[in-house]
């Protein structure tokens, strides 16, 4: 037995390294302006503390976007002050040589590839091919999911921190301080990685101090919170946006108001109506300047609600969207037998909780046409989906 889980241990090494040559040398992965955001972004706060430093090595077709974001303050309050993790990443390899942020795909790369290993191990799926083939549909069945290794972008760094993160709080013991102190530093990083991350800082510093509650059965008031949740975030919404009373954090830019966004670029909310964009972008063309009612309001937040979760997207072909629909559902599915059928209450608790954490986040702040804003409600997902493949390969043992 010893023998066939070292065989099999080799086997996904070998299979992880085929994925990461082959990605490598298939896909011409290139550094966009996007990028750029984070180099310059690193600069400028490590120029805090260390004055004249080099800038990032920019090739000749990206000059004009390093110009650009060179005379961009990513002070607070912009995202990109938050996102120091990445920023000095991206910086630090950004001055190796010209054009050395391409090579970001390989951290990328690792990162993912490592990931996948500590799954198989964690779970102890590396026993067995059906589980092995079932992960792989998860890490590598979506183009997009796992498309963000080819991108010179932070988005692999975030999953796989969070989903690390994941599995070590759905698996806690009580008064584990070592696993306290690397939740704590992972969902620290989390927060540096994408400001998102803010919402798994809150939701640790909940579970430590209710741990007790949540080992009871409050599933059903969870859902009840989300349900108020909807009709509650509209009230904020509206007293801020009117100049009522002024919410921290809550304007019109970032919670995407100014224009009505539903999806950021492709679909906009005005006049009680939606409007979609035949192309990315297509909305600055109008100026969807409005006031909003609390009725307005309610209807973006259930539009908000309802495009996060579609894995249809009208803006993509029928091919593209038969695969988001299969692998999406499929995913979802198992989530949600898993979480009929589990008896452990902390855990059904728990991952209830970080789903509507989630979900009650986006519907104040928009998310993208990509899958990108999608990636902390799929990293959930993710463990769901490893727990129920455990609990299955624990009853055929």
């Amino acid at each position: 037995m010893k023998i066939f889980y070292k065989l099999s241990n080799n086997i996904i090494k070998v299979y992880l390294l085929i994925f990461c040559i082959s990605v490598f040398f298939t896909f011409d992965a290139n550094y966009s302006a996007d990028s750029l955001r984070y180099s310059f972004a690193g600069k400028q706060f490590l120029e805090i503390f260390f004055p004249n430093i080099l800038d990032p090595n920019v090739g000749e077709k990206l000059l004009n976007s390093a110009e650009f974001h060179k005379n961009i303050d990513y002070s607070f309050p912009r995202r990109e002050f938050f996102t120091i993790i990445p920023n000095i990443i991206f910086y630090f390899i950004s001055i190796l040589f010209e054009d050395s942020l391409n090579y970001i795909v390989i951290l990328n790369l690792i990162f993912y590839s490592l990931l996948f290993y500590y799954c198989s191990k964690f779970y102890n799926f590396q026993s067995s091919f059906k589980f092995i083939f079932f992960l792989s549909f998860l890490f590598f069945g979506h183009y997009q999911i796992a498309g963000w290794n080819i991108k010179v972008l932070p988005e692999v760094i975030y999953f796989c921190t969070l989903i690390s993160y994941l599995i070590l709080l759905v698996n806690y013991k009580k008064n584990n301080l070592k696993i306290i102190f690397i939740l704590i530093f992972l969902s620290l990083a989390c927060f540096l990685i994408r400001p998102q991350g803010v919402i798994f800082i809150l939701t640790l510093i909940l579970f430590l101090l209710a741990n007790n509650i949540f080992h009871k059965g409050i599933y059903k008031i969870i859902l009840s919170l989300f349900v108020f949740n909807i009709f509650f975030i509209p009230i904020i919404l509206f007293v801020d946006v009117n100049g009522i009373f002024n919410v921290p954090i809550i304007s019109r830019e970032n919670t995407g108001l100014l224009d009505g966004a539903i999806i950021s670029g492709w679909i906009n909310y005005f006049d009680g109506k939606l409007v979609y964009q035949e192309v990315r972008f297509g909305d600055k063309k109008y100026d969807f300047t409005q006031n909003y009612g609390y009725l307005d309001l309610l209807k973006i937040v259930f539009y908000r609600l309802f495009y996060y979760l579609s894995p249809y997207k009208y803006y993509q072909s029928i091919y593209i969207n038969i695969w988001n629909i299969i692998y999406f559902l499929t995913i979802f599915v198992v989530s949600i037998k898993y979480l009929y059928e589990l008896d452990d209450n902390l855990k059904k608790n728990l991952s209830i909780f970080l789903i509507i954490s989630v979900l009650s986040f986006h519907l104040i702040f928009p998310v993208t046409g990509t899958f990108r804003y999608q990636l902390s409600l799929i990293a959930i997902i993710f463990v769901l989906n490893f727990e129920y493949l455990s609990l299955k390969l624990k009853k055929n043992e």
